[in-house]
């Protein structure tokens, strides 16, 4: 992978006609023989040896690593911080606020239950109104309840 992008994506040409799909970018390197290419899949393969320059081989076997822990192992509280982070700087919220993301995300709830109410409490629930206000739906459609046309008032507010 370069970037974050797997070379098979990256070059679907060359690894179309490679006869070594299965093996490991290291070992097609280090054993490569001669074979007819176009010229803009020597193009292709050039820019693919770019990628490779410098990196380092090894025979370890490829794992997973989290990179938000230092050990590179997955944690909860690591991916809660950096979804929070992501929702919103700290001091977004009033204290009030945050104690009730904190107990939560603490609830012996099932998980299915936490997430369904903190996408209620963050208001990313796909409603007629925020699907209008995020152009998934038409603006000048009707706001009105499907089952009992009275119309549902919108907010912004988390509480």
């Amino acid at each position: 992978m370069e970037g974050g992008r797997c070379f098979r994506l990256k070059y679907p040409r060359l690894f179309l006609i490679s006869n070594e799909r299965e093996a490991k970018v290291g070992e097609v390197v280090e054993g490569s023989r001669e074979c007819h290419l176009f010229v803009w899949e020597e193009e292709l393969l050039m820019s693919l040896r770019e990628d490779l320059e410098g990196m380092m081989w090894s025979n370890r076997e490829d794992e997973w690593r989290w990179s938000l822990e230092e050990s590179g192992a997955f944690t909860v509280k690591s991916a809660y911080a950096h979804l929070m982070g992501l929702v919103g700087p700290k001091g977004l919220w009033n204290s009030d606020e945050e104690r009730v993301f904190v107990r939560l995300w603490k609830s012996p709830a099932p998980s299915k239950v936490v997430a369904f109410a903190w996408k209620v409490l963050l208001n990313r629930v796909p409603t007629k109104a925020n699907l209008a206000v995020r152009n998934v739906l038409d603006p000048e459609t009707t706001n009105l309840c499907v089952l009992c046309n009275s119309g549902v008032e919108t907010t912004n507010h988390l509480f």
